[in-house]
């Protein structure tokens, strides 16, 4: 089925897509990865769907039956051909789980989060099985790779959260092939608490200097990161102010940058802004 057949929506046809609510590109390889809600989470499933940029074939479609199609959020494509290897991270309202694709395998699979520390205190020192803190956003999810960094949080959720890259990605050896759609694995994910963002966002994006850029959606603005992992919580005077304007940034869904040079960080609206577009570049790194 080709890009412009399967793109364009029609209620009830369960191969096309119903509600996109995130997307990704894997840049080397010019694969399009959509994450689809679905519709009624009964009559159409909520599934990712990979769309082949050179050719405008949809090549590969996975359902991921079981999940609340509502709460999905968010889509990251980690993607590292030379290893061949190319995991897909879903962010999902309902917290404690991130829900990993693998496409070479044809397999989807959830990974359990827990609290390593909060504050100063070390809530737990080891950690052997998949128990599951519902404490820990995963709504939002964004990757410094740089550093082998998982950012985590929600757009109504203060905390912020960090994790190891190389953990989430080494979970594969953990994978037999008794393991099944919508499995949970037998070993989780540890989370580091890293403080509190300014308030409610929106957009969560990580650069490729290891700034974490969001939008503070009570005064409109948006705002750049820095965090040491493991050092002093996030406060305040971390925060760089990029831009604040209630006419530019009415409703931020999604930070990312340019795929030339990666140091143009622009912001997407739900709606047009005051300059009627969609767009705005909030940073040059």
């Amino acid at each position: 089925m080709d890009l412009g057949e399967n793109i364009i929506m029609k209620l009830y046809d369960c191969r096309r897509v119903q509600s996109a609510v995130a997307v990704d590109l894997d840049k080397l390889r010019g694969h399009l990865y959509v994450l689809d809600s679905g519709y009624d989470n009964v009559k159409c499933q909520p599934k990712i769907i990979v769309y082949d940029l050179k050719t405008y074939k949809c090549i590969q479609s996975v359902e991921l039956g079981g999940l609340n199609g509502s709460g999905l959020a968010t889509l990251v494509v980690d993607a590292r051909p030379f290893k061949g290897e190319t995991k897909v991270y879903v962010g999902n309202a309902r917290g404690g789980h991130i829900t990993v694709f693998e496409p070479d395998r044809s397999v989807w699979y959830m990974v359990a989060l827990s609290i390593q520390n909060h504050g100063g205190a070390v809530i737990q020192e080891d950690y052997y099985g998949p128990e599951v803190d519902p404490d820990v956003p995963a709504e939002c999810i964004a990757l410094f790779k740089r550093q082998s960094s998982v950012y985590l949080t929600s757009r109504r959720s203060h905390d912020l959260y960090t994790a190891s890259l190389k953990d989430l990605r080494n979970l594969t050896s953990y994978i037999t092939p008794s393991i099944k759609n919508g499995d949970v694995l037998p070993v989780g994910l540890r989370v580091r608490w890293e403080g509190v963002k300014l308030g409610v966002s929106g957009g969560f994006y990580a650069d490729i200097q290891g700034g974490l850029n969001y939008v503070y959606t009570r005064d409109f603005v948006a705002v750049r990161l820095s965090i040491m992992m493991g050092g002093v919580p996030v406060a305040a005077e971390d925060h760089k102010v990029l831009l604040q304007s209630y006419d530019l940034l009415p409703a931020v869904t999604k930070i990312f940058t340019d795929n030339t040079n990666y140091r143009q960080v622009w912001a997407l609206n739900a709606m047009p802004n005051a300059e009627n577009r969609h767009l705005v570049k909030i940073n040059t790194l």
